[in-house]
């Protein structure tokens, strides 16, 4: 199962997901990459990929479909079925994050970071030629 585990993990990487493999490649975990918390692992069982609560999420020798309820589980946007999906990946999260200086999208520059002490945060973000103006 360790063959369809990678195979598994290539389809999930053309999601543009992160995946990283664990317990001597036995399982992998999977996350995305606009929000760190939204994670999932996934390990084999009788043939079957099976989530962390258990689930399971689809067939070994489907790994394709499996990647896409994966990456609906985790909040990844579904392509239509007629573009690459390497292609409809989003695999640069500045594309979603608006600047806080001109207000448009593709910011990708850190400008202020708020970590709370019960774990929550926020994050500003701005266009690297428009960090220049904000200050502190």
């Amino acid at each position: 199962m360790d063959t369809d585990l990678r195979k598994l993990a290539g389809h999930l990487r053309d999601h543009g997901l992160h995946v990283t493999f664990s317990g001597a490649g036995h399982t992998l975990q999977t996350a995305n990459p606009l929000h760190e918390a939204l994670t999932e692992e996934i390990a084999t069982a009788d043939g079957q990929y099976v989530t962390s609560f258990g689930h399971e999420i689809g067939e070994g020798g489907r790994e394709r479909a499996c990647a896409e309820r994966i990456a609906h589980i985790l909040a990844i946007p579904a392509t239509d079925g007629t573009a690459d999906p390497a292609a409809a990946a989003p695999h640069d999260p500045a594309q979603y994050r608006r600047c806080e200086v001109c207000h448009e999208m593709g910011a990708d520059v850190i400008t202020r970071m708020f970590v709370a002490d019960t774990g929550g945060d926020h994050t500003s973000y701005a266009h690297s030629s428009c960090a220049g103006v904000i200050t502190p």
